[in-house]
């Protein structure tokens, strides 16, 4: 504020988003203890003629079960489609979300899906993490780039309770096998035997994701404890 000037590449500003909830609390709509509008799983809200759709809605996290809001473009829009097809005479589900993201920075991609494994210990479930930094194609083909991928899983299941990825390439093409497999309630067991496509251009016989999972594998059996 005194005209200070700082050389950066980047200025990142992590402010966070807040739903406009005027109109709804005018309405009289009930609104949830996450701040966001409550609706339940038809996106019909406390008012029987009032459906809602978007990032103002307080929706149930796929991976938690519990409310939460997903200020997103990908569920938003699936809401609008939901909303419109119900107030209409329809009668269509909105399972929640899982939160999958996607991040640009310069050359690089940050993505997520899921829960953070601060996130899952948070919520009281026995979460445990794995690592690993493998090329996102095989390494002897021209271009392989590191990626870094973290799996979250819940101890003695073994199902997945989320993913993050950073690297050049094929980010969010493992992000996206991660939120299926959320949404499908698979388990590591079950990315360990993902037939995943393969082709020196584009990955390597056994995927970051396998990796990734066979790692959790070898914790989870007491055959190579995480350290």
């Amino acid at each position: 504020d005194d005209g200070t000037e700082v050389p950066a590449d980047m200025v990142l500003v992590s402010a966070g988003v807040k739903p406009n909830t005027e109109l709804a609390k005018s309405a009289g709509l009930t609104i949830g203890a996450s701040g966001g509008l409550v609706v339940d799983e038809h996106l019909r809200t406390n008012d029987p003629f009032i459906w809602a759709a978007g990032d103002m809605l307080e929706i149930v996290n796929r991976v938690s079960g519990k409310p939460t809001r997903v200020p997103l473009a990908g569920p938003a829009n699936r809401q609008g489609r939901i909303a419109a097809t119900n107030a209409l005479g329809g009668s269509m589900r909105y399972a929640g979300a899982v939160g999958t993201s996607v991040f640009k920075s310069f050359d690089h991609t940050f993505a997520m899906t899921g829960l953070s494994e601060k996130a899952a210990l948070a919520q009281g479930i026995d979460a445990r993490s794995v690592t690993v930094h493998r090329d996102h194609h095989v390494g002897y083909y021209p271009g392989a780039e590191e990626i870094s991928l973290k799996l979250v899983y819940e101890h003695g299941s073994g199902r997945l309770l989320g993913a993050q990825a950073f690297g050049k390439f094929g980010v969010d093409k493992r992000i996206d096998v991660a939120a299926t497999a959320i949404a499908g309630t698979l388990t590591i067991d079950d990315l360990a035997e993902l037939d995943l496509a393969y082709a020196p251009p584009y990955g390597a016989a056994n995927d970051p994701i396998n990796m990734a999972a066979f790692v959790a594998q070898n914790d989870e059996s007491g055959y190579a404890p995480i350290v």
